[in-house]
């Protein structure tokens, strides 16, 4: 019995420590991006204005930023979003880029776009 304890505990026990290994592993091992801050940085310390960027890789969680606490004016940034939504209702077919459509200031008009 204290054989067939001894062999379940140290199976149970290597595929945890397997498990909790491959789990930790993925953060440890990412890309390095050192290069690419470094050149965004040199980049933006020659161009006029303020410019912010926060980049982060969706495979390995790995991210950076460059003056990303800084706070931006919105601008026109609402556009991508209304563009990515009208370009889905064409893909679902529920409109058309042929369709033309009127502009009505009274329910299309949304004043003011605050900050980022």
């Amino acid at each position: 019995m204290r054989k067939i304890f001894t062999i379940v505990f140290f199976t149970v026990f290597s595929l945890c420590m397997l498990t909790a290994c491959q789990v930790l592993r993925k953060p440890l091992m990412g890309p390095d991006y050192s290069p690419l801050r470094e050149e965004l940085s040199e980049y933006i310390s020659t161009q006029g204005g303020r410019i912010g960027i926060y980049f982060c890789d969706l495979s390995s969680g790995v991210s950076f930023g460059i003056n990303e606490h800084e706070p931006f004016a919105a601008a026109s940034s609402i556009k991508a979003p209304i563009v990515l939504y009208l370009f889905q209702q064409v893909a679902d077919g529920k409109i058309s880029l042929d369709e033309k459509m009127a502009y009505q200031p009274e329910t299309d008009y949304s004043g003011g776009a605050g900050a980022i």
